[in-house]
C-alpha cells in the first residue's frame, strides 16, 4: 500500500470544505514555521474580509486569523495538544500580528478522526465548559479561553455535504465512510476540472481506500462513453481499480450475451462471429458465444456442453451479484439438465435482484432433483 501523506490531503480536504469562498477572500496556509519545525501551525486559514460567510459548519466560528491542529487517522489528540494549540496559537500572535491588543481575530480547530477522550477529561477537570454539537453533530466549542476554540472529530460529522471532503479520514465507521466516498468520487465525476476533487479521489483511489460496493455504486454513473473514460483514467491508477474495471467489462461482455441470445440463437456461430467482429470485439464476442453455444450442441459432447453452460451462469452471478455465497455457485454445478442450465441462463438475465436470481437457481436446482429421483 503507498505511504500516505496525511497532512497535504488535509489541506486539500480543507479547500473543498472552503470552496464556496469568493474568489481571493479566503487564504489557506500550509505548515506556517514560527521558527523550527516543531513549532510549525498545521493549516491557517485568513479570511481577508470579516463578511465573508462560509457553509461548512467548521468555518463558522471563523474570524480573520483561524489557525488548525490536525492529527492523521493513525494518531490521535492527546490531552497536551490542546495547550500546545494554544501556545501555537498564542506564538503566531506575537511573531506575526504584534500590534493585535485583543484576540479576537483568532481561533484555534483541533481536528483528528476519533473523540479526544483524554483531551475532553482535562478540560473538564479544568472547569472549562465544552458545548458539543455546535453548531453542527461532530463540532465541540470550547468556553472559557481567551479566543473561540473548537474541536472537530470528524467521524462524527453526520451532514454529507459537510463530511465527503474528509472522506479517506473516516475510519471504524463503514457505512459513513461508504457514504462521502461515494459522494467525493459523484462530486468529482460532476466536475472532474475542480483540482481539491481530484486530488481528494486520486488520494482514496491510491491508497486503496475503496470497497468494493462503493465502486458498485459509482459504476451506476457511467450511462455514456464519456464518463466511463473518465472515470477509467483515474482507476487505471491502482492494480485494485484496474481489476475492478476488468470485472466490469467482463460484466459488460455477458451482458452483450443476452442481447445476443434474444436476437436469435439459430443464427449459428459463424454468422454470429463474423457480425460480432464487425461491430466491436465486446459485443461481437458476446453475440459470438452466444451462438456459439447454440451450434455447438449439435457438435460437441454433451458433457462439455454443460460444463460451459454451468460455468458461464457462474460468472455471470460472481460478476453481477458480487459477492455471491459459493453455496450458490455449488448448486448451479449440481443442475446437470442442459435445457435447464439454457432455462436457468435465461431467466437471470431477466432477474431484477439477486435474491430472484438465488430463488431461480433452487427452483431449477429442485426440478433437477425431482427429475433424477424419477
Amino acid at each position: 500500500m503507498p505511504n500516505k501523506q496525511w497532512h497535504p490531503v488535509f489541506v486539500t480536504a480543507l479547500k473543498e470544505a472552503l470552496s464556496d469562498a469568493p474568489p481571493g477572500q479566503v487564504e489557506i496556509q500550509a505548515e506556517v514555521a514560527l521558527s523550527s519545525k516543531p513549532l510549525d501551525v498545521d493549516v491557517i486559514v485568513i479570511k481577508k474580509k470579516a463578511d465573508i460567510v462560509l457553509a461548512h459548519p467548521v468555518a463558522r466560528v471563523f474570524r480573520r486569523y483561524n489557525l488548525f491542529e490536525f492529527k492523521s487517522p493513525v494518531d490521535y489528540l492527546e490531552a497536551n495538544d490542546f495547550d500546545k494549540g494554544l501556545a501555537l496559537a498564542r506564538l503566531y500572535k506575537v511573531i506575526e500580528h504584534p500590534g493585535a491588543l485583543v484576540l479576537d481575530d483568532f481561533t484555534l480547530t483541533l481536528v483528528s478522526s476519533s473523540y479526544p477522550r483524554a483531551m475532553m477529561e482535562m478540560l473538564k477537570a479544568r472547569k472549562l465548559k465544552v458545548q458539543a454539537d455546535v453548531p453542527a453533530t461532530g463540532i465541540y466549542q470550547v468556553k472559557g479561553e481567551m479566543f473561540v476554540v473548537q474541536v472537530v472529530v470528524i467521524n462524527e460529522l453526520e451532514d454529507p455535504e459537510a463530511l465527503y471532503p474528509f472522506a479517506p479520514f473516516i475510519t471504524g465507521r463503514r457505512r459513513k465512510e461508504t457514504q462521502a466516498t461515494v459522494l467525493l468520487l459523484k462530486k468529482f465525476l460532476q466536475d472532474p476540472s475542480n483540482p481539491y476533487r481530484k486530488d481528494l479521489a486520486e488520494f482514496t483511489i491510491k491508497n486503496e481506500l475503496v470497497l468494493p460496493e462503493e465502486m458498485e455504486e459509482v459504476q451506476q454513473l457511467m450511462y455514456s462513453p464519456e464518463e466511463r473514460q473518465r472515470i477509467k483514467e483515474i482507476f487505471n491508477k491502482s492494480p485494485i481499480m484496474q481489476e475492478w474495471l476488468k470485472e466490469w467489462s467482463e460484466q459488460a461482455r455477458i451482458e452483450g450475451l443476452a442481447k445476443g441470445r434474444a436476437e436469435g440463437l439459430a443464427k449459428g456461430r459463424a454468422e454470429g462471429l463474423a457480425k460480432g467482429r464487425a461491430e466491436g470485439l465486446a459485443k461481437g464476442l458476446a453475440k459470438g458465444l452466444a451462438k456459439g453455444l447454440a451450434k455447438g450442441r449439435a457438435e460437441g459432447a454433451r458433457e462439455g456442453k454443460i460444463k460451459k453452460a454451468q460455468e458461464a451462469i457462474c460468472t455471470y452471478l460472481k460478476i453481477k451479484y458480487a459477492p455471491i455465497a459459493p453455496k450458490w455457485l455449488a448448486k448451479v454445478r449440481k443442475v446437470n439438465d442442459l435445457e435447464l442450465l439454457d432455462s436457468i441462463m435465461v431467466q437471470l438475465f431477466q432477474a431484477a435482484s439477486k435474491e430472484e436470481a438465488q430463488a431461480i437457481i433452487q427452483q431449477a436446482l429442485e426440478k433437477a432433483n425431482e427429475s433424477s429421483s424419477r
